[in-house]
């Protein structure tokens, strides 16, 4: 499969998923990334969408544990960050959260991406835009984590030269980790 029927059949199957198997597959991500990367101070992470990994949540918890949260701001042809604090917030049409003003953002410990699908080598298929594989160019992180449902980890994804990996994918079965 090429990378847009990969999206086409990633975007159909993720629509099909009931809120007990989303719910559920995202707490174990969560609890799974919590206890390898929630000793960290700085987060950027994405606000779920269209049957996305659950975020909310894992969000919640960070903020309770004092940590710094960076959202995305999504533009037409860009996509920056912005420090989420709950009361400063807009939600979007689609559910997402976006903070009302966008920070600069050059650095911060972990940031989590979304993804289509990734492959066993942490490389990743997004919405097409490449937002993603601008941002994880441009800012110095110390880990880069994807979050997917197992059903959207493929053993092999055609593979461009902008394409940017991240470190770690964690699904609700196993937890994927790119070889240096």
């Amino acid at each position: 499969m090429n990378k847009v029927e990969i999206r086409s059949y990633m975007k159909e199957k993720r629509q099909r998923l009931d809120s007990e198997f989303i719910n559920n597959a995202s707490a174990i991500i969560g609890d799974k990334f919590l206890n390898e990367f929630g000793n960290y101070e700085s987060f950027a992470i994405y606000w779920e969408i269209n049957g996305e990994v659950k975020t909310s949540d894992l969000i919640d918890i960070l903020l309770q544990r004092r940590k710094t949260i960076y959202l995305p701001i999504y533009r037409k042809s860009s996509i920056g960050f912005g420090l989420y604090d709950r009361s400063n917030v807009v939600i979007k049409k689609n559910g997402a959260r976006e903070p009302v003003n966008i920070t600069e953002l050059s650095k911060v410990d972990v940031i989590v991406v979304p993804g289509l699908s990734f492959d066993r080598e942490c490389f990743r298929i997004g919405y097409g835009s490449g937002f993603y594989d601008r941002v994880l160019k441009n800012i110095e992180t110390k880990y880069r984590v994807g979050f997917a449902y197992d059903f959207q980890i493929l053993d092999k994804i055609p593979v461009d030269l902008y394409d940017e990996p991240v470190d770690v994918v964690i699904s609700e079965i196993n937890t994927y980790r790119r070889m240096q």
